[in-house]
């Protein structure tokens, strides 16, 4: 509980409910992760909603595992407004899963600093780092999550994402 008014404390003095996020066009939201190598495409129609994703980085991994951890970015709203920004990680070497926390630590501390305009709080690293599942954070504008999502292949692979949705 403490951590959670600690995140909560945080996000209510560092503007966040006026954060750029809400207000910046998509334009700008699409490069809020180029500093951490993911960079998006153009903003396209999907029907209902708009979107513009990264295509998948490699994590380089010390390992011989043939297939290597990975994460994107991605945005979606409308072409006046986003949304929702969202990080993917997918762990497909769980031996080199540590170091796979570790980028989308980065990522996310890359992402938020750039909707919010203040560095990532020690809670929400910490969440990533220890693998934690289903973190929540709420404020008036924004739901911060952290989903962890094991597969069912046995290997011990999964996803995490990082989201940050706009609530109306």
């Amino acid at each position: 509980m403490k951590t959670a008014l600690t995140i909560v404390a945080w996000i209510c003095t560092s503007g966040l409910a006026y954060a750029d996020l809400a207000s910046d066009p998509p334009s700008v939201v699409k490069n809020y992760a180029t500093r951490a190598s993911l960079s998006t495409g153009q903003y396209k129609s999907d029907g209902d909603m708009v979107r513009a994703c990264s295509t998948y980085v490699e994590i380089p991994s010390p390992s011989a595992d043939s297939l290597k951890n990975n994460i994107a970015y991605y945005i979606e709203g409308s072409f006046e407004r986003v949304a929702q920004v969202r990080l993917v990680l997918n762990v497909n070497s769980p031996v080199d899963s540590e170091q796979a926390l570790q980028e989308l630590s980065k990522a996310a501390a890359v992402v938020v600093a750039n909707a919010v305009g203040k560095p990532i709080p020690a809670e929400i690293t910490k969440a990533i780092l220890k693998y934690e599942r289903d973190q929540h954070w709420r404020t008036g504008v924004y739901d911060i999550k952290l989903t962890l999502i094991k597969w069912n292949t046995g290997s011990g692979s999964y996803t995490m994402r990082f989201t940050i949705d706009v609530v109306k």
